[in-house]
């Protein structure tokens, strides 16, 4: 037991992520005790169970790196790959080979560019690859491809959500209450076990509680029109989806959002309302006192997450996220954006950070002052069509299969290699941006 200690002390130190951080990451299953209290997740049994035990995920954890160590000392691979690193096994196997020093490779999905991937060896898995070369193409001033432009000039004449939350959102809405509990009905008719032991009861409960609870709990929640927006000062906060590794993984000093919303009504300047959206993933799983808590602070408007965020966006003083996609969508609108943490368009510019809990205040003031970008589309996408053209040149199909893309994929990989350990701050994000080019030249 103390040799396996020392071993994930090592491979913690190597990879700049503490165990903890990973359980976090794990609110689905062992780390499920962060989330339960803002949280209702579907339980299952090992959720129940670290729920009891709070020694527990660390055990389970501990088991798992034991059987990582195991793995690489039976294999010994030169290049660990793989889709994720958020599963419990996963994140274990990573952390033992960062202990090892064996070069780890994750593959994610764009934020900006729907049926694209790209490759990332950043400890908060980020695509530095496009952060790098987007910023150094700013630096050198080079022109902004049509392709930039046309995505520009798309989103701001018809918005629309990222695809592949489209498609989940369809993929719901396709199978309609009648059908989906005929589907229930049908599945345990054919087994007839399943009314004995209660799973075709259990089955109607997990399906209908997220709705019934929802139902009640839109009183909560206010829509507003655009003249309405349009004639009112206020800040707007998207909330991120619960469990969703932008917030607890990438930004996980803010995985509580109560706290952060706590946190901006707090330092609210005079005449500023904080205009708060749900995400719409979340509706129907939170208790009812997470609301109330929230509406109940000074100057909160609690948004329905059904409503269109665009209209919010369009009109906002300021668009605070942690690291959400809304900040990007904020930017092509010419608003004025502050992050709280890093994001995938850091190599964009045209927003504030708080880099120390204390200057929360002093940024929003100072973001508040900040110049509104207005101006036609073309505008915009000069300015921002560096991070597209730059995510172009670092991603590749969801499907690679054909001779360039596959040759495209192995130059990323060698970049990566190359590029070794990343610092996750940003003081000195830009430096090295200017001096990282290999895979393009």
């Amino acid at each position: 037991m103390d040799r396996l200690n020392a071993q994930m002390r090592k491979a913690e130190r190597a990879a700049g992520v503490p165990v903890g951080q990973l359980l976090l990451a794990a609110e689905l299953s062992i780390g499920h005790a962060f989330a339960y209290p803002v949280f209702r997740l579907k339980e299952n049994r090992i959720a129940r169970a670290v729920l009891r035990d709070n020694e527990l995920p660390m055990k389970i954890f501990m088991r798992l790196f034991a059987r990582a160590e195991e793995f690489l000392d039976k294999s010994r691979p030169d290049l660990v790959y793989t889709l994720d690193i958020i599963d419990p096994f996963r994140s274990a196997l990573w952390l033992a080979a960062q202990g090892r020093s064996i070069p780890c490779i994750v593959v994610r999905k764009s934020k900006l560019l729907s049926d694209r991937v790209y490759f990332t060896t950043d400890r908060l898995l980020l695509n530095v690859l496009s952060l790098y070369r987007a910023a150094a193409l700013r630096q050198d001033g080079e022109p902004v491809s049509e392709q930039a432009h046309a995505y520009v000039q798309k989103f701001l004449e018809g918005p629309r959500i990222v695809k592949y939350q489209e498609r989940k959102k369809a993929k719901r809405n396709s199978i309609g209450w009648p059908t989906l509990h005929w589907r229930l009905f049908k599945t345990a008719a054919a087994r007839p076990v399943k009314f004995i032991d209660g799973s075709f009861l259990n089955g109607l409960i997990r399906y209908n509680r997220p709705l019934i609870v929802g139902a009640l709990q839109r009183r909560h929640f206010r829509r507003f029109e655009e003249a309405e927006l349009a004639a009112m000062k206020y800040i707007y906060f998207p909330m991120h989806k619960e469990t969703d590794i932008p917030l607890i993984f990438q930004a996980s000093p803010w995985f509580d959002q109560r706290f952060t919303v706590g946190l901006l009504a707090s330092h609210l300047p005079a005449g500023y309302k904080l205009l708060v959206r749900e995400h719409r993933s979340n509706f129907g799983y939170r208790p009812s006192g997470y609301y109330r808590d929230i509406g109940g602070l000074p100057n909160v408007v609690l948004v329905d997450a059904h409503d269109s965020q665009f209209k919010y966006l369009r009109n906002a003083e300021l668009v605070v996220t942690e690291n959400g996609s809304s900040g990007w969508e904020g930017l092509l609108y010419g608003r004025r954006v502050l992050t709280l943490d890093r994001s995938f368009y850091d190599g964009a510019g045209h927003m504030m950070n708080v880099e120390a809990l204390r200057d929360l205040g002093p940024r929003l003031l100072e973001a508040l002052s900040a110049k509104v970008r207005e101006g036609d589309p073309s505008d915009k996408a000069s300015e921002l069509g560096h991070v597209i053209d730059a995510e172009y040149e670092t991603t590749v199909p969801m499907s690679v299969d054909t001779a360039e893309d596959v040759t495209k994929m192995w130059r990323l990989f060698e970049a990566l290699t190359e590029l070794g350990s990343v610092d996750s701050g940003r003081r000195d994000f830009f430096q090295r941006a200017a001096a990282f080019q290999p895979v393009f030249d």
